[in-house]
């Protein structure tokens, strides 16, 4: 039930890592007794926009065959075999490249050699990569993905070390590529690698650019290479830039988020406390917060949420929205904490948030939701998210709910939840 965690900014080994190209029962039933997260390329001639400076060469990443847009998206480990592919080696592609000089040769050969060796040779050869080499490396690309060979990871990692060694250069290719679309990942994967070591030349460029859809799509990636590079330096910038509300939004969940990645999720709180009291984009603020505490451990995050207990406004809007994601997203676990920890009945909200949880598993799994309860009838707060449950049920199956109410231990609670049956089956008559 966890959320993914965001998408995060690839550093070039976070991503070759990724890639693996590093080295070396039912909700009703009774319960029992007893315990129991391109460029120019093959676009058409004359769609380029004469006004904007092509690139050197076309990008393949996109293929272009019928004037419309698709990736060329096979995995990297998946490549088609080729007639001829002898121990890493194309004859077709040795006759086609006599021309080349050694080190584009040596990157031909290790696209070809879809072994181990040939992968390592591959991010051996990027490491030396200059701005000089862009464009015969993507005019290589472009041929490679034209005769059909998979490419389209390498092309993404030659992209992502372009944008460490020229950022400049390959925002601009990127730009040029992209100008007649709102965004693009590799767009923003440019813009964002140049701004984490230098976001003021990168604010500085893609600002100056005219073509304000792809602009307004590219500042997302401006947006996390900045947070990346320093997050306070990403907040002046929120603070002084004319931005959209999607995009300084988006721009606060990025610097929460290395907030939490770069000091600790206290540092999360504290960024809160600064900038929620203050009122200019509260709701954004809490969005952002919310949305890294919403996956930090159960007890931090309710740790958290309690010490916004009566404080303000806003801290209460944002208790209640915390309580809200974690028991939408996490309410298997969520129930699982409060049902065992001690104090967690004493925790401000706790009975609302206990309910919203109980009612997300309901939905989304009853069954495991009522096994559940069997198999834990022991744990300390037993009552706590065993009473909601069979008050829930009492809507479907009251004769059910009435048999998990008296597996409450509490005699007070198990009376008020089996009049609160009764009620409930009257009204439905």
């Amino acid at each position: 039930m966890n959320p993914e965690p965001d998408r995060v900014l690839p550093t070039l080994t976070a991503f070759l890592f990724g890639l693996g190209l590093g080295v070396g029962g039912t909700w009703m039933a009774l319960p029992r007794e007893g315990p129991g997260d391109a460029g120019d390329g093959p676009i058409a001639q004359g769609e380029r926009d004469v006004t904007t400076p092509a690139p050197p060469q076309a990008v393949t990443l996109l293929e272009r065959t019928d004037g419309s847009e698709r990736e060329a998206a096979a995995p990297l480990i998946q490549a088609a075999p080729r007639p001829g592919a002898v121990a890493g080696v194309d004859v077709e592609a040795d006759a086609a490249n006599a021309g080349e000089d050694d080190r584009l040769k040596a990157f031909r050969r290790s696209l070809l050699d879809t072994s181990t060796v040939g992968r390592r040779q591959y991010l051996t050869l990027l490491q030396d990569l200059t701005t000089e080499d862009a464009p015969a490396m993507m005019a290589l690309f472009r041929e490679m993905a034209q005769r059909g060979h998979a490419v389209g990871d390498y092309d993404r990692l030659f992209w992502l070390r372009w944008a460490e060694v020229d950022g400049a250069a390959a925002s601009a290719a990127m730009f040029a590529r992209d100008k007649r679309f709102p965004e693009t990942a590799l767009s923003n994967l440019a813009i964002a690698t140049w701004a984490k070591y230098e976001p003021e030349a990168a604010s500085a460029w893609l600002f100056a650019q005219e073509d304000i859809p792809l602009r307004e799509g590219m500042t997302n990636g401006l947006l996390e290479g900045m947070a990346e590079y320093d997050p306070a330096f990403a907040m002046r910038f929120l603070e002084s830039a004319n931005l959209s509300t999607r995009q300084r939004a988006h721009g606060y969940a990025q610097i929460a988020r290395q907030h939490h990645l770069q000091q600790g999720l206290d540092a999360v709180g504290q960024w809160y406390e600064e900038h929620a009291a203050g009122g200019r984009d509260l709701d954004q603020v809490i969005e952002a917060t919310t949305g890294v505490y919403a996956r930090a451990p159960f007890a931090e995050a309710l740790g958290w949420a309690d010490s916004l207990e009566g404080a303000s406004e806003h801290a209460m809007r944002t208790r209640n929205q915390l309580h809200a994601r974690l028991a939408y997203d996490r309410p298997d676990g969520l129930l699982a904490y409060l049902g065992g920890e001690p104090g967690a009945e004493s925790l401000g909200g706790v009975i609302p948030l206990t309910e919203r949880a109980v009612s997300r598993w309901i939905q989304t799994n009853p069954g495991a939701m009522a096994s559940w309860l069997e198999k834990n009838r022991e744990i300390r707060n037993y009552d706590l998210v065993a009473a909601p449950f069979a008050a829930q049920v009492a809507r479907d199956d009251p004769a059910a709910a009435l048999a998990w109410a008296d597996t409450l231990r509490d005699p007070a609670l198990r009376e008020t939840v089996k009049e609160r049956i009764a009620s409930a089956r009257s009204a439905g008559r």
